[in-house]
């Protein structure tokens, strides 16, 4: 995810006011973080683990290494994982598939803040919808998304 500069314009008059890296991190983690819950939810590292527990003995080791190999969404905030709770099957909680095929797709092209984002921003692939609001329903639209915007990553890449 590419970091904006935010800028402010507290009066027509005034020169813009440009916010410190470290503010502007907080601000797209706060936007980021606002989409989420505007989504339904969004649960702590140690929540999801705990979801976990009906289906496997080693939640922390099984919710590490779909961490590590991007088979999982998730983002920090302050020293605290959070994972969005779309992401897992229901009734046991185990991996969604199209999550990791998303992953493969756009996983290694960008950060975690990034990969998270993707699912909560429309995109011009999907009719400007979010490709969180079509994972149960269109699974195959929201890989062709990815699948598009890798496409588009590369390209801004080797332009670059």
């Amino acid at each position: 995810m590419q970091l904006k500069a935010f800028a402010f314009r507290p009066a027509a008059a005034s020169p813009p006011i440009v916010l410190p890296h470290r503010s502007r991190v907080a601000l797209v983690l706060f936007d980021l973080i606002d989409s989420y819950v505007l989504q339904g939810d969004l649960a702590a590292g140690a929540v999801a683990s705990g979801w976990m527990r009906t289906c496997c003995r080693q939640t922390i080791s099984v919710l590490a290494r779909w961490i590590l190999t991007r088979k999982a969404v998730r983002f920090m905030w302050r020293t605290q994982a959070f994972l969005p709770p779309f992401q897992f099957d229901k009734p046991r909680p185990t991996q969604n598939r199209t999550i990791e095929d998303c992953a493969r797709q756009i996983g290694d092209l960008v950060d975690e803040e990034a990969f998270a984002g993707w699912f909560v921003n429309p995109s011009r692939w999907l009719d400007l919808r979010m490709p969180v609001d079509l994972l149960l329903n269109d699974p195959d639209a929201v890989v062709h998304a990815a699948r598009k915007t890798r496409v588009e990553l590369m390209r801004c890449r080797l332009a670059a």
